[in-house]
């Protein structure tokens, strides 16, 4: 690898940690400014309620009553798209997602150890701590799972193949 090569490589990772840093801001902004417009008794509704259909459903939804096809299992990440316009990926990412039985979620990427978090299922809404918003399960088939959260109105997809 030239020293170019090497600069080029360096300034994709820098762009792309920039691009998720503003996402994240502004899902923060966003969700700052939302909760402090909100009634207090609704949230308080809303909190009950949200507490009552995870106690109730701690859905690891091994299969989609749809389609019958399992969200478990070992996820790699082939592509990310912010709209229509498909994002620059590391060369070499080797990002994967883990879905197991006993509702965890294992997280590995390059240059960095694997992570555990616990996840929950409520139809096609996924949440993590993993992820700072809930993540919607936009296409799920026997090999491929594309996942979607919004910025700004705008659709962030991380589409996904199975691992065999």
């Amino acid at each position: 690898m030239t020293k170019n090569e090497y600069n080029q490589l360096k300034m994709n990772k820098l762009r792309l940690f920039f691009v998720l840093f503003a996402f994240f801001l502004t899902s923060q902004i966003s969700c700052t400014e939302e909760s402090k417009s909100a009634d207090p008794e609704q949230i308080s509704e809303e909190i009950d309620s949200l507490s009552e259909s995870l106690d109730n459903s701690r859905s690891l939804a091994p299969a989609s009553e749809d389609t019958g096809i399992s969200l478990m299992g070992k996820w790699q990440l082939v592509e990310r798209k912010m709209g229509v316009q498909v994002l620059e990926m590391l060369e070499n990412d080797e990002s994967t997602l883990e879905f197991k039985e006993d509702g965890t979620l294992v997280s590995e990427s390059d240059g960095f150890e694997p992570e555990s978090f616990e996840f929950t299922r409520i139809d096609e809404m996924l949440s993590s701590d993993l992820w700072d918003t809930s993540q919607s399960i936009k296409t799920l088939t026997e090999d491929e799972l594309v996942l979607v959260y919004q910025v700004d109105g705008v659709d962030i997809d991380h589409i996904y193949k199975r691992v065999k």
